[in-house]
C-alpha cells in the first residue's frame, strides 16, 4: 500500500492515510498502488513489463491504518502476558534451585517433580507467546491489507487524469470534470 510502515518493538506504525487502488495481475497476484501508478496501469503507461491488470477497486486507506493502530494494543497485551508468565517462571526457577541446592532434594522428590512440571508448562506458554510476537507484524499487515482490499472491491473509482497539467488544484478539478473519459 501507499502507507509507509515502520516495524519496531512497539509494533507497526502507519504514517499516512491515502486512497489506494487494488489491481489483480493475470496470474492472480493482487497488489495495491497509489493514484499515479493506478492511472499509469489503466492507461498502459506503467513501467511494468506486463499489462494484464484488472482493477478491483479503490479504498480510502482508513481501514488499513485503523487495524494497524489497534494492533499496537494487541502486541502490548501479548508482551504484558509474556512478562507476567516470565515473572512466574523466575519464581518457580528459584523454588527449584532452593529445593535442589539448599534442601538437597533429588529429582524424584514430589515437590521437585511438581515444580519441574510447572516450569515446563510455563516454558511452553512463553514459547507460544514468543512465536505469536515474532509472527505478529507479518500477520497484522496481511490482515490489514486483506481488510482494505475487501473494502475496495467493487468501488470502481478511477484515478485522476495525470496527463492533464493545470496551474492549480481548483482549476484542475474544474478542467477534469469537463473532460470525457
Amino acid at each position: 500500500m501507499d502507507n509507509q510502515i515502520d516495524e519496531s518493538k512497539e509494533g507497526i506504525k502507519p504514517t499516512k492515510v491515502s486512497n489506494t487502488w487494488f489491481f489483480e495481475r493475470g496470474d492472480g497476484y493482487i497488489f495495491a498502488t497509489d493514484e499515479l501508478e493506478a492511472w499509469n496501469l489503466l492507461n498502459n503507461k506503467s513501467n511494468w513489463a506486463r499489462s494484464d491488470f484488472k482493477m478491483l477497486g479503490m479504498s480510502d486507506g482508513k481501514t488499513y491504518v485503523d487495524i494497524i493502530k489497534n494492533s499496537n494494543r494487541e502486541i502490548d497485551a501479548l508482551n504484558q502476558e509474556r512478562t507476567m508468565i516470565d515473572r512466574d517462571y523466575q519464581k518457580f526457577l528459584l523454588t527449584e534451585e532452593r529445593l535442589r541446592f539448599q534442601e538437597l532434594k533429588d529429582e524424584t522428590d514430589e515437590m521437585v517433580i511438581k515444580v519441574t512440571a510447572i516450569l515446563k508448562q510455563l516454558t511452553d506458554k512463553i514459547t507460544a507467546i514468543d512465536v505469536q510476537i515474532a509472527d505478529f507484524n507479518r500477520t497484522i499487515v496481511k490482515k490489514a491489507f486483506d481488510a482494505e482490499l475487501e473494502k475496495a472491491r467493487g468501488n470502481m473509482v478511477y484515478p485522476a487524469n495525470f496527463d492533464v497539467v493545470t496551474p492549480n488544484q481548483a482549476d484542475r478539478n474544474k478542467i477534469l470534470s469537463n473532460i470525457k473519459r
